[in-house]
């Protein structure tokens, strides 16, 4: 055993900052990163996300109601979303995934919902 202390290191000079720094340039300033895009007004329009939820929803609808298979209204909405998505309208784009998400989430609850209901003493 060695009854020695640690060796401490020497204590720092009372005008020393230990928060970090910005990263230097080699020219001594500091460096820093400006936003990569400015929006202007003559920037083209990438829509809206709640747009994207009220365009999932409406094809839905008309889908239901306009083709004979049912079971393809519910993914149509998606090809709407793609097809956003490479016409630049990302936002809008997203909004139809959210809408999906939400839609998803709905049908996932209804479900449970129903297990719920119709499990006599909850399937023991």
């Amino acid at each position: 055993m060695n009854d020695q202390e640690p060796a401490r290191p020497p204590p720092l000079p009372k005008d020393t900052d230990r928060s970090p720094q910005p990263p230097q340039l080699p020219n001594g300033s500091p460096q820093f990163s400006l936003p990569t895009r400015i929006k202007t007004p003559n920037d083209p329009d990438e829509g809206s996300i709640g747009r994207g939820i009220g365009i999932y929803f409406a094809v839905i609808v008309a889908g239901l109601l306009i083709l004979p298979m049912k079971l393809l209204a519910l993914f149509l909405p998606l090809l709407f979303g793609i097809w956003f998505r490479i016409k630049g309208n990302t936002e809008t784009a997203k909004g139809i995934w959210l809408g999906f998400a939400i839609f998803s989430g709905l049908a996932l609850l209804l479900v449970a919902a129903c297990f719920g209901i119709m499990a006599p003493n909850g399937f023991h």
